[in-house]
């Protein structure tokens, strides 16, 4: 299985909210029903805090080949759908990389994080930090390590290819807290997410 990870950034000129509408509300479902190649779907909207560039969504999707996930003539219930989503995708997102990554539980409740409970589409309870480390940034600062009760589980992803361009992003770290944690603690240094579970697998 390839992890692939998606750094979005609204189009100019739309808003917060239209992005996100048009996001889980449009694009989600249309790349979803034409999609062949897509298992694991999780998208992670920006809700607050800082970090080294402006993102404003983190979405994970594993597939079984990322040859396969961006082969219009495999990929997809045909040529003309993956045309389709392409397209779709101009509404809404400004260029943005795509980085095929290596995915390491550090931390966990359990191995599936919680997700087979989630309704798909729903947000998860909850808030998650995430920390990018980039290449030409200088040191990262230190992953939050809160208490064992606190945490569903702490991913990493380790970049191992940069398709197009973006960011030299070296590594990704996203801790889910449960709900009750004080996230306002992060905000200074961590970029705080709204996760949305779209397929669990």
């Amino acid at each position: 299985m390839d992890v692939l990870l998606f750094l979005f950034m609204r189009r100019a000129g739309m808003t917060v909210d239209a992005f996100r509408r048009y996001y889980l509300d449009v694009h989600v479902p249309l790349a979803i029903r034409t999609s062949t190649a897509t298992g694991r779907y999780v998208v992670r909207l920006t809700e607050d805090g800082h970090g080294p560039v402006s993102v404003d969504a983190v979405t994970e999707i594993v597939t079984p080949s990322a040859d396969v996930f961006f082969d219009p003539d495999r990929g997809f219930t045909s040529p003309e759908d993956a045309v389709e989503v392409i397209t779709d995708s101009l509404n809404f997102l400004a260029p943005f990389p795509i980085y095929q990554v290596r995915r390491t539980v550090l931390r966990a409740a359990d191995r599936s994080g919680g997700l087979e409970e989630h309704v798909p589409g729903s947000r998860s309870p909850g808030v998650t930090l995430a920390r990018l480390e980039l290449g030409d940034g200088g040191p990262a600062g230190p992953v939050p390590d809160p208490p064992d009760e606190l945490v569903r589980d702490h991913l990493r992803y380790d970049v191992l290819k940069t398709i197009g361009e973006g960011p030299d992003l070296r590594s990704v770290d996203l801790v889910h807290l449960r709900p009750g944690a004080d996230v306002d603690r992060y905000a200074a240094d961590f970029y705080l997410l709204g996760e949305y579970v779209q397929k669990v697998r």
